[in-house]
């Protein structure tokens, strides 16, 4: 473990594989998913990574990060990829 050059780096992949992990057990999705969908928010804003480090899944609960934020695209349970942005879009667009 010393010829880790970066070992913060490597806590934030654990927790993110632990936090992923846990929230997809309980939340009967994907710990990949889950993943991918707290490194786009970690990636967007990288001041919630002391708060995510901290409280883990409590930012999921608290809507903190959620599926369709962040920087990254993801696959709609339609079939498409969709970007962040093109999802927002979507939601302005749909009835109250």
């Amino acid at each position: 473990m010393s010829e880790m050059k970066n070992p913060n780096g490597w806590e934030l992949l654990a927790k993110i594989a632990s936090v992923s992990e846990t929230v997809g057990l309980h939340a009967g999705v994907g710990a990949s998913e889950t993943a991918g969908v707290i490194v786009s928010h970690l990636y967007e804003k990288p001041n919630l990574i002391e708060r995510f480090m901290k409280d883990g899944s409590g930012l999921l609960i608290d809507g903190t990060i959620k599926v369709g934020g962040g920087i990254l695209s993801f696959h709609g349970a339609d079939g498409v990829v969709r970007t962040p942005a093109e999802l927002a879009l979507l939601k302005e667009e749909k009835p109250a």
